[in-house]
This record gives structure tokens, sequence and C-alpha cells, in this order.
């Protein structure tokens, strides 16, 4: 809520607060007399699949219930990200394909962006075959996506009136030998993709360029290895899918998202937008968490906030400052 929106509201019901008092009407507001400041676009609203939830693996666990015992701490991570293993539990895929409750739940939201990422998405092989996907990830990769998967999600995304928004594998087994992004997996997803009748309307090279090995990135991943990369993902997206926006950098936790560890080398943004050859963008990205559930927060009591400070200024003018 910003200050000139506090300042109409607090007037608002200071006119009301008079009008009782001297016994007068309030005047009704009249939307249709109020002056355009700005246009949003049809797809305002957005909401997040994770990769995850699309392939099965470890993911958030459910709350426990009351009387439930918490399972104890355990070092480990899921899917690139370094996170206590205490707070993921296996998961099997999502039915998007045929669960016709979810469809019709998100239809009500649309139209919108559904952005199909997260940090499992860095690390995911795409069996692009119609034969049974191998047993365990090709090497380099920590999950499989299968045609049938990927098939519910394009789907999906056409139900619910959505513009599907990705990011693509970037880890060690989409890299050649010298350690260059390979575009073959973005390559086969686009080229699958449009087979069924469905656009990637944007992509995101990396899901959260900055946070290097915690997301799956090569160790010494840094802002000239990611000015590298998005030239080689330029080349593909004008080559192969000259529609497709390119959005980026895709950063998290420069605002003091405190549970991202300290000693991970994060890469500043403006490092990697300013590294040699620049990175274009069409849409500029950032990941900006407000607070943090009841889990994470666990790791830092400063990192959550109650909901009785909802609509506290200082809470709702986070993104504000964050952005600048």
């Amino acid at each position: 809520m910003t200050k000139g929106r506090m300042l109409m509201l607090g007037s608002l019901s200071l006119l009301a607060m008079t009008g009782v008092l001297l016994g007068a009407a309030t005047p009704p507001a009249d939307p249709g007399r109020f002056a355009q400041v700005a246009q949003v676009d049809d797809q305002y609203q957005a909401y997040n699949v994770e990769m995850v939830e699309v392939v099965g693996g470890r993911f958030w666990a459910p709350y426990p219930k009351p009387g439930e015992a918490r399972p104890q701490p355990a070092a480990g991570g899921s899917g690139g990200v370094d996170i206590a293993a205490v707070m993921f539990r296996k998961r099997e895929p999502i039915d998007l394909a045929g669960d016709t409750r979810l469809r019709n739940l998100a239809r009500a939201l649309g139209p919108t962006y559904v952005r199909v990422s997260g940090g499992w998405a860095n690390a995911v092989y795409f069996h692009d075959s119609d034969t049974p996907p191998p047993a365990t990830p090709p090497k380099g990769y920590q999950s499989v996506l299968t045609r049938a998967q990927w098939a519910g999600v394009v789907d999906f995304v056409k139900t619910v009136g959505g513009k599907l928004v990705v990011s693509f594998p970037v880890s060690d087994g989409a890299r050649d030998a010298s350690g260059v992004w390979d575009p073959d997996q973005a390559r086969r997803l686009n080229a699958y993709t449009e087979k069924l009748g469905g656009h990637i309307y944007a992509a995101e090279l990396i899901n959260e360029p900055n946070a290097g090995s915690m997301v799956g990135l090569p160790k010494g991943y840094d802002a000239a290895s990611f000015a590298r990369d998005m030239a080689v993902f330029r080349a593909f997206r004008d080559a192969d899918a000259p529609q497709m926006k390119i959005v980026g950098p895709g950063s998290t936790g420069e605002a003091g998202f405190v549970i991202m560890p300290r000693n991970i080398g994060v890469v500043p943004t403006d490092a990697l937008m300013s590294a040699e050859p620049r990175a274009r963008v069409d849409i500029f990205s950032y990941h900006f968490y407000g607070t943090v559930s009841k889990r994470c927060a666990a790791m830092d009591k400063s990192a959550g906030i109650s909901p009785d400070r909802a609509l506290d200024e200082d809470w709702l003018a986070r993104a504000d400052s964050t952005a600048t």
C-alpha cells in the first residue's frame, strides 16, 4: 500500500466519520469517474508449479498433525536445493492431465501465467521418447521428465487459459565438454511443446542463477559463465523459438532472504547482468520472498511475519524496497 493510497483512504475515512458526526450521507464512490493511471495485463495473476511436482520427488512435507512427532533434522537436500532434509517428503507426481477438480479451480484464476520451474528444473532430464524412461537419471541430472508428464503440463495450461513460462536444465548433464550450456534439452522440450499444439511464452534459462551450486549449477559458476550461457541461450531462442520471450536473470536472496547460506558464493545480479557479453533479456525478473513459511522461519525467527502484521506498511513496502 503506497503512502498516496494511505492518504486517500485516510481522507475517505475522515469524510465518512464527518458525515456520521454531522448526520450527512456519505457520497458514494464512482469508479467510472476515476482517472486511468495504468492498464493491467490480462495475465496479471501468475502461479508456479514446481518441476518436482510434475516429475515426483522430495518436496515440502505436510505440516505435522496435532500430536504427531516431527521428523528429526538431517543433512541433505533435494533437486539441487540444500535445505535440511527434514523439511521434505517423498511426493508422487501430481495428475495435471486427469485431475478435473484441480483444473476447474485453476481455470477460475485465469487468464494467468503458469510458470513450471523451481530449483528442480535446473537438473531435470527430458526423456524425449515414448519408450519407458530410464530407471535412474542420466549422469549430470537429478530427475527424469517424461513426454506424458509434459503433455499433462501443456494440456493443463491450455485448459486453464494460461501462458506457459519455463526454465531449462543447466546442470552438468546439460553442458558440453568445456562446461558451456548445451541447448539440446531445451530444443527438445520446445519442439515437443509445439508438437502438442502448445507454446512456451517465455523462459528463464536458469532458476536463480546467483545461487550457484545451491541450485545445481557447476561449482565455480560465476558471472562470466552466466554471460557465456546466456549468449548461447539467445542464439537458441532466435533460431528455434523466435516468439519466446527471454526472462532473466531470475535471481533471489539479495535483499535478505535469510535461509540462503552465506557460504555458497552468491553472484550479485549486477555482476550477472554486466559481464561480457552483456545478457539481454526481454523481461527482467527477480524472485522476491517477502516472508517464509513456518518451516523455514524455524531456521531464523526473524524471517517470518505474523498474520496480524499482514497489512503493516513496512511489510507491504518490502517489495518496493527490494526492487530498488
